[in-house]
């Protein structure tokens, strides 16, 4: 029986390949992938994948390089508005210029959780992470 679960992924394209990319949508109900301005393509294994998500998996694309981090923060914010409290975020990213406003979020009652990809990512392990009273950065790679 599959888990039930309520959770948004956001995540840069550099920071994830198939393998993290299959991985964070068994753990997601929806995923933003980041991609920055000078992109000339993706690469087709991680679109083939993506296109099994639907719906589900948005690409969010930015104006230029230094927007990345800011448009990422700003959807967070937008979702964290939309979407209802029960649901639990997600930042797969190395970028730790991101903590303080994941604890913000975490503070004002939504769990969010950034999940450094430099240990193997673990779907239980994660989840155990979110479900702990104020997480803020797991440790995790994609191997």
């Amino acid at each position: 029986m599959k888990e039930k679960f309520s959770r948004y992924t956001f995540t840069f394209l550099e920071a994830i390949d198939s393998s993290s990319l299959a991985k964070l949508m068994a753990l997601s109900d929806k995923i933003f992938i980041f991609l920055p301005n000078n992109i000339q393509a993706v690469p087709i294994p991680l679109v083939l994948l993506a296109q099994r998500k639907g719906k589900d998996l948005k690409w969010v694309t930015t104006t230029s390089e230094n927007t990345l981090q800011s448009t990422l923060s700003f959807s967070l914010g937008v979702w964290h508005e939309r979407a209802p409290i029960e649901i639990e975020f997600v930042v797969a990213s190395n970028e730790e210029s991101l903590d303080p406003f994941i604890a913000f979020i975490n503070a004002v009652g939504r769990k969010c959780l950034r999940v450094n990809l430099t240990e193997p990512l673990e779907i239980n392990k994660v989840v155990s992470k979110i479900n702990e009273k104020h997480p803020i950065v797991a440790n995790y790679t994609t191997a």
